[in-house]
Formats: structure tokens, sequence, C-alpha cells
């Protein structure tokens, strides 16, 4: 039986009299990839930043390997790894430093570095400036550097905004090559990213969780064996991704406009 490493229970977050997250559950085991799909303001992001201990919640419990959150912030922090949608290498510095850098945040060897270089494919490309990276090693680096300390639980905010076809793939057959070795959280409100990469989606609707499973089970739940993600999406949801794209084109826009100024 596969050890759980993430427990999400009655989890609810109000800003100012607005409820972002209402009494969310769901569960993540090691060796599992788990997917929040769902439209801008479905609650996907706030989910994420609660479980990374970026944000308190209203109410509700994030547990990591057994133990909450709140008990022991440093410890539990410790063993997440979190990626958000804003670029968070340092772009004046190489590949090489910006591993170094939380290498030595967390403490760990030099040889951890050079084993994340070789497992991202950027060994030859080590000692260059992170400006001259193409979008897709950037996000690969930042993986890396969220998986420097060797953390249970990766979390990953819409890990493939805004990359070109090749360099999804590069990123999600990564993704996969690692799950064993802990879970794995991400936000995507990309179709084909969910249905290929993940073993279990969530898909999320006004700061609810309206159905949770494999994509065969979801596939249950509408009675249609053949049906695919975007329809299963659609027809629990009755709304569409594309109603999104603009929300999307903003965070790919931002990303750009980071690595130009850099």
């Amino acid at each position: 039986m596969e050890e759980l490493l993430l427990e999400v229970k009655s989890l609810r977050k109000n800003y100012n009299g607005f409820e972002a997250l209402k009494g969310i559950s769901f569960e993540v085991k090691k060796g599992e990839i788990f997917g929040l799909l769902g439209t801008n303001g479905a609650g996907k992001t706030t989910t994420i930043k609660i479980i990374a201990g970026v944000i308190p919640p209203t109410s509700g419990e994030v547990r990591i390997a057994g133990e909450p959150i709140t008990k022991n912030p440093i410890k539990i922090k410790s063993q997440i790894g979190y990626v958000p949608q804003d670029i968070s290498v340092i772009p004046n510095l190489s590949a090489y430093e910006n591993l170094r850098l939380i290498g030595k945040l967390y403490g760990v060897s030099k040889d951890r570095i050079f084993h994340m270089l070789k497992a991202i494919d950027l060994v030859d490309r080590k000692d260059s400036l992170v400006q001259t990276f193409s979008g897709g090693m950037i996000r690969k680096l930042e993986i890396a550097m969220a998986m420097m300390h060797e953390p249970k639980l990766l979390l990953l905010d819409e890990p493939s905004v805004g990359l070109d076809p090749n360099a999804k793939l590069s990123i999600w057959n990564f993704l996969k090559s690692k799950k064993q070795e802990m879970a794995i959280l991400i936000t995507t409100h990309d179709m084909n990213e969910a249905e290929r990469l993940c073993d279990k989606i969530a898909i999320m609707k006004k700061g609810q969780i309206i159905a949770k499973g494999t994509l065969e089970e979801l596939r249950d739940m509408i009675g249609n064996k053949n049906a695919s993600l975007e329809e299963i999406f659609i027809q629990l949801t009755g709304e569409s991704l594309e109603d999104n794209s603009q929300d999307i084109k903003s965070i790919r826009k931002t990303r750009n406009i980071v690595k130009r100024l850099s």
C-alpha cells in the first residue's frame, strides 16, 4: 500500500467575505500525480498556496506525511517542493549557481546539484546564464530547484503554461520519471496535460471539488466510457476552459516579459 503523503480536509478560505474555497477535501499518495483542473477563479492556486504554506486557510486541515502543517511548519515545509506560476529562477545567475543557492539553503551536497543537472539534461549548459535559456529549460530548472532537497511532496502551479508542445512533453516525461519518489500535485487548465500526465484529477468550480477520480472513474460518472476529459469537464461544470484563455494568455505574457527584462 502506497504511503499517503498529502491529506486535505474540509479546506476553506475567505477573502473579505468572498469564499474562495468551500470545504474541499482530497488526498495524494506517493507515486501519484494528482491534478486540480478548473477555470480561472476555481480555487486551484489558492489551494496550492495554502498547502505550500504561503497563505493560511480560514479553516480545515492539511497534513503532509501524516503531520498537520500547523504543528511544525519549518519541518513540514522542508518536505515540500513548490514551483509557482511566476518565474522563480534568478536569470543573471547560471543554472549551476541557481541550484547551488538552493542547495546551501537546504544544506545539500554539491553531488545533488550535478545529479539534478543530469536529470534535467542541462549538464552542458550548467555555466550558462539562465536568461539565455528557452522557456522549457527554465521550467525544468525551476522543477529541479524545487526537488533539490528531495521533498516528499512536489507542488506545481501551471507547470507547462506558455511552453511549446515539445517543451511540454519533455516536462511531462520528466515528472513521470520522478513520481515514484514522491507525491506530485499540479494545477492546470490544460485538458491534454491533465489527461496525459495525471493519475487522478479533481475538477474544481467556484471553490468546490465537484468530481474527482481517475479518468475512467470520471467517465463512469457521466455514463460515457469514451468521453474525453473536455467532454467530462463541460458536462459536469457547464463551462469550457476556452473561456479561460485570456487569463492563460496573461500568465504566458507575464512569464515572457519577465524573461525579456532579465
